[in-house]
């Protein structure tokens, strides 16, 4: 028992300690960045993960889908690799449309399109955290609405 308490301890002095583990697949990304490639898309060089061709300045082939973004639309790839769709810096709000494949994605200016690799998930949409819902222009004016009274003369019958 002491024996093995002394050689547990002597270990843990001559084995150097690491970094703590990051979280989520943080940990994970060196090994999965090894295999990335440089691409030129539109003007500039950014890291893809395999499988990502640039095949003009707005359109690009991730994995066996073919992705078009406008130009004022941002592009970069995360740590999983997938591809993160925003608003370019310095646009003025709008929304905007994303087509992937044959279906086009509408995306409003305070959130994100993420697109997983292909056959890995479906694209999703990410809203900011810090954005605020407005609401539509008919759930703030005033409404009338039938009360199904008999009697009543409402023109909403």
């Amino acid at each position: 028992m002491f024996i093995r308490l002394t050689l547990c301890a002597a270990a843990a002095l001559a084995l150097a300690a690491g970094n703590p583990p990051a979280e989520g697949d943080a940990a994970a990304a060196p090994a999965i960045r090894a295999n990335w490639r440089v691409i030129q898309f539109r003007g500039a060089t950014m890291a893809v993960p395999p499988g990502v061709v640039a095949l003009s300045a707005t359109t690009f082939l991730f994995g066996t889908v073919e992705i078009e973004v406008p130009d004022h639309v941002a592009v970069e790839f995360n740590d999983r690799g997938e591809a993160v769709f925003t608003l370019a810096p310095g646009e003025a709000p709008h929304a905007f449309v994303v087509r992937i494949g044959g279906e086009a994605y509408v995306v409003s200016a305070r959130s994100r399109l993420v697109v997983p690799p292909s056959a890995v998930g479906r694209p999703r949409l990410e809203a900011n955290p810090l954005a605020y819902r407005v609401p539509t222009p008919r759930e703030f004016l005033d409404q009338g609405y039938d009360l199904g009274d008999p009697l009543d003369a409402s023109p909403f019958r």
